[in-house]
């Protein structure tokens, strides 16, 4: 059982993280709950007033007064509620945005080491599913501010209904039934709701992984990439008895529960109905017994009614918030997640022709909950101006040395240094501007192909243009009709081109070029590539990065004919480093190994490629 202090603390930090988030919506949902309540009191008190004048003295103008102020007043508060609902829907769709992008940054600003953590993925994935749902901030915001309208209510019912439990013509015997009856349907309100509740949670815990599976096969119906293999494989079938499948397993749960519920449903309906009814009773004996007024009468059975209710919403209102309290901390144990990678503050100087030194010393990493290094005693320097190819079997530590010089993971042991200063003391932005990366993940966006190239909404065009012809996609771009505001894929414009794993390739590429920064980096960066156009690439090489400092990793060792600088892993350790002709001449070497096991492959690939670039002159020759 929590503390009340946990609930009022977990309440309390989720509304003011939702006033963050945007706060006007907040505001103006709570105020809309807090004025509603008036005018269903200004009708009962003022048609109370109408009905003792009209039983009364039938004064014409104090009845014309009475209904002035009864349809003046109920036309100042519609005023101001629709106001504030066309304040609340115009901030309502940016509240969600920037729910969105709350999280967002907490994701993007997240050390990297989460973002590949197992156990960080399933509790983003919990949160997202939950809030789905309804749990978090939407559950957070209804339900306080219904409870803070029921509050309200129940303050304006008590001022209105005090006259009567005062009135001394009342007997005694006749109200203490009424209290006692009252709190017996307040406490059967409080404990079938928190019952019901149960079985409801029980329920949605259920729902969650079918969610999964229900979110999965629509969007895979939905992406008409899929259609092919729907229509290849005839699968149509196949996904809809999975789908009907899924909705016969909901239907089954949601039975099971409201089967469950059904007898808690009744309980608090019939107590409500007994109160409801005894009320009636009490008042109508008071009015009979010449105690109150006719017009009071009705006042004080709507205001006793109404409390009823209010009583029971509250009640409700302030169990959501409790069982909301449960899906909150875990919301907040993903926000809290913190960031252990050290920011620095040293600003990097930027040498004479970028003239940089990187040096690994005694590098040691394994990945966490991993009792295995993934790097293991790596000590090299990387040469300013050169082109070095990392190669090695797959495992064998190469992607993992690249995520190291990079930050995006810290070494275990020993330390990487720049310019002969530890990296964790540079500026990590900073420090991270220096490296254009292609990793094999590489991700490209349903959004124009030249803001893919610059990785941002302004984009500059010629540039662009001319990283995208030095990637190999020139001819490509200059086909498209709309150029670099051509967009990619179809999910958001009919008129989106469709591009081959090999150009979206050459994109990434031409993003890396697009940053130029001093060291650029390509993790597999033709794997996607057939071989001829892999040796078109290979072969502009050394137009296309300049005087940069080039990092290629890569298990085809097409590459290191083109690079100065090779160094062989194996086992997450360097074993061999050197130029092509001294490793290739260590017969015993692993170097050796590799490229004879791939040789056969590249003298045709260089053949078919020398053989296509002597012939494309002759016919451009021709066409003139």
């Amino acid at each position: 059982m929590k503390s009340i202090k946990y609930h009022t603390s977990m309440i309390g930090r989720g509304l003011a993280t939702l006033l963050k988030m945007e706060n006007a919506f907040v505001i103006y949902h709570l105020l809309i709950e807090a004025i509603s309540p008036v005018a269903p009191y200004l009708n009962i008190y003022m048609s109370a007033r109408i009905i003792d004048e009209l039983v009364g003295d039938k004064n014409i103008n104090t009845l014309i007064l009475y209904v002035l102020i009864t349809v003046g007043g109920n036309m100042f508060l519609t005023l101001i509620l629709s106001g504030l609902n066309h304040l609340k829907g115009y901030h309502e769709n940016q509240f969600y945005k920037s729910k969105n992008m709350y999280f967002s940054k907490k994701v993007m600003s997240m050390d990297y080491e989460n973002i590949e953590s197992r156990d960080v993925n399933l509790l983003f994935e919990r949160v997202k599913m939950e809030t789905r749902n309804g749990y978090n901030e939407f559950y957070l915001y209804t339900r306080f501010g219904n409870f803070l309208k029921e509050i309200i209510n129940i303050a304006i019912a008590v001022a209105l209904t005090f006259s009567l439990f005062t009135n001394e013509n009342v007997s005694l015997l006749s109200k203490i039934i009424m209290l006692v009856l009252t709190a017996l349907v307040v406490i059967t309100n409080y404990f079938t709701p928190k019952k019901a509740n149960k079985i409801n949670m029980n329920m949605y815990n259920q729902f969650t992984p079918l969610n999964g599976m229900s979110m999965f096969y629509d969007k895979y119906s939905s992406d008409y990439n899929a259609g092919k293999d729907t229509r290849l494989y005839a699968m149509e079938d196949f996904i809809a008895s999975r789908r009907k499948k899924l909705d016969n397993d909901f239907r089954s749960i949601k039975i099971t529960a409201i089967k469950q519920t059904l007898k808690y449903t009744l309980l608090n309906a019939v107590s409500t109905d007994v109160l409801r009814i005894s009320t009636y009773i009490f008042v109508i004996l008071a009015c009979a017994a010449g105690s109150v007024s006719v017009g009071s009468m009705a006042k004080y059975v709507s205001c006793i009614v109404m409390v009823i209710g209010s009583f029971c919403n509250i009640v409700s209102s302030l169990q959501m918030l409790a069982d909301n309290n449960k899906y909150l901390e875990r919301y907040f144990q993903f926000l809290d997640i913190p960031s252990k990678i050290q920011k620095g503050t040293r600003t990097i100087e930027n040498p004479a022709n970028h003239n940089y030194e990187i040096e690994f010393k005694n590098v040691s990493f394994k990945y966490p909950g991993s009792e295995n290094y993934a790097v293991k005693n790596l000590s090299m320097k990387i040469n300013t101006g050169k082109r070095m190819a990392v190669v090695g079997m797959n495992g064998s530590g190469k992607t993992t040395m690249i995520k190291l010089l990079c930050r995006l993971y810290d070494p275990t042991d020993g330390e990487i240094t720049l310019n002969g200063i530890n990296i964790k003391k540079y500026d990590y932005d900073e420090y991270m501007s220096i490296f254009s990366v292609v990793f094999q993940d590489f991700k490209l966006f349903s959004f124009p192909i030249g803001q893919n190239v610059a990785a941002s909404a302004d984009v500059d065009k010629s540039k662009a243009e001319e990283c995208l012809s030095m990637a190999g996609l020139g001819d490509r771009l200059n086909n498209m009709a709309s150029g670099l505001e051509t967009s990619l894929y179809k999910d958001f414009d009919e008129t989106g081109v469709e591009i081959s794993g090999g150009e979206a390739q050459k994109i990434a590429i031409a993003r890396a070029l697009y940053k130029d920064a001093p060291f650029i980096v390509l993790d597999e960066p033709t794997a996607a590539l057939d071989p001829i156009a892999e040796f078109e690439i290979y072969s502009k090489f050394n137009e296309i990065v300049g005087d940069k400092t080039a990092i290629y990793i890569s298990h085809r060792l097409s590459s290191c004919r083109f690079c100065d600088d090779i160094a062989v892993f194996h086992e997450g350790e360097l074993i061999q480093r050197g130029s092509h002709d001294n490793l290739i001449a260590e017969e015993n070497g692993k170097y050796h190994e590799l490229w004879n096991a791939q040789a056969q492959y590249y003298s045709a690939t260089s053949e078919v490629a020398e053989a296509k670039s002597e012939k494309e002159p002759n016919i451009q020759a021709q066409s003139q």
